[in-house]
């Protein structure tokens, strides 16, 4: 049963036991938990950095605009972090064009910041580089 007393008195912040609580409830079918253990992957926090384990299980959500998946917010911003590790080459080896696709789909889905980063790559001229 939850009671305040962890609230009042605090509790110790542990990213790896949040991931492994997360992990559970995504196997369950959770699309919103799933994406947040994703972006745990994602930024290597509470787990490993492994960005390919980030994708995939994004890519085991499906599709986040199913009505079934009422928060899609943390999906896209997944998506936008995902671009950021594929740019600077972050856990993964750097790959522009990806990075861009990322960003772009997560803008796509409403991300404010993967929608700036991908106009940002179009203005400085990262695409052409490519």
């Amino acid at each position: 049963m939850l009671t305040t007393t962890g609230m009042e008195e605090g509790t110790a912040k542990d990213a790896t036991k949040a991931v492994k609580l997360y992990d559970a409830l995504a196997a369950l079918g959770e699309p919103t938990v799933a994406a947040m253990v994703a972006a745990y992957y994602a930024h290597g926090e509470g787990v490993a950095l492994n960005v390919h384990e980030a994708e995939r299980r994004l890519a085991a959500i499906g599709d986040p605009s199913n009505s079934t998946y009422l928060f899609s917010d943390e999906y896209y911003a997944t998506e936008k972090s995902l671009g950021d590790d594929y740019l600077n080459g972050r856990g993964v080896a750097r790959d522009v064009q990806k990075a861009l696709a990322l960003y772009e789909q997560g803008a796509e889905g409403g991300n404010n910041e993967a929608a700036v980063e991908a106009g940002l790559m179009y203005v400085k001229g990262d695409v052409a580089f490519q």
